[in-house]
């Protein structure tokens, strides 16, 4: 019943990867909790890397009608983890849009006193699942964010400069 402790054990199966449990993690990607689901997402696709072809299929179908949540978090860590986990790009329009400081101050309610953590934590999985992709597309979305005149914190000015550096590599 206690949601957090729902979160944890979702991220500790997501640790653990046994395919044996993704089927059920599929299911709960339908939960009515919208923290369960942003969970979910995630861990589902972390645990799908490590499942047969035919259960990574049908889990990365499953995580993609995620992009259309109506919750940001769940369509943010779909989009990642379907890049991160899975290699897969449906999500890159989600994670263009989630290195955009003006688009997730729309999404992030300014009242939140983690608001501006929460926007960092999204950039930088955004960063990480574009050099996952190897998604040169990214590069002057995040060179806007090395521009120390534009971008306030350190940490997402330096994940934006080693993500451009790896995505300029040959």
């Amino acid at each position: 019943k206690s949601l957090e402790l729902r979160a944890i054990a979702l991220d500790a199966l997501g640790t653990i990867k046994d395919p044996a449990t993704l089927p059920e993690l599929v299911k709960l990607l339908d939960d009515p909790e919208d923290l369960v689901r942003k969970y979910v997402a995630f861990n589902a696709a972390a645990v799908a890397e490590k499942a047969d072809a035919e259960s990574r299929g049908a889990a990365t179908e499953a995580i993609k009608k995620k992009l259309a949540d109506p919750v940001a978090d769940v369509t943010w860590n779909a989009a990642f983890a379907l890049a991160y986990f899975l290699n897969d790009r449906s999500g890159t329009d989600i994670l263009m849009k989630m290195v955009d400081r003006k688009y997730l101050a729309e999404k992030i309610r300014r009242d939140d006193p983690n608001s501006e953590d929460l926007q960092a934590r999204v950039i930088i999985m955004a960063c990480n699942a574009a050099v996952k992709l190897k998604d040169r597309g990214f590069i002057p979305h995040l060179q806007r964010l090395t521009d120390d005149q534009q971008e306030r914190r350190s940490e997402v000015r330096f994940t934006a400069h080693q993500a451009i550096s790896k995505l300029q590599e040959k």
